[in-house]
């Protein structure tokens, strides 16, 4: 099994670089996926935001069966996506 140290050895870099490289990419894809996700509940019930999609629910104007499911999936990638933006901040 490849180790960081094996592998950072082999690019000739330090295993910190590495590691700290590694999670770069790995946030800024969890990241990219989340607001992929979300762009495309987003588009598909015509919202920019979760609350705009809870007003569209408690007025009804939505007649999607899963909108409500969506709804809470929505909230989760939202908290998804901020999460994922503080940490990339820390680095």
């Amino acid at each position: 099994m490849l180790t960081i140290d094996a592998a950072a050895d082999a690019l000739h870099m330090s295993p910190t670089d590495l590691a700290n490289a590694s999670l770069r990419e790995y946030l800024e894809h969890q990241l990219l996926k989340a607001e992929t996700e979300i762009f495309v509940i987003g588009h598909k019930y015509g919202v920019k935001t979760v609350e705009d999609l809870e007003n569209k629910l408690l007025n009804r104007q939505t007649t999607e069966e899963t909108a409500f499911e969506e709804f809470f999936e929505l909230d989760g990638l939202v908290a998804r996506k901020n999460r994922m933006a503080k940490l990339l901040g820390q680095l």
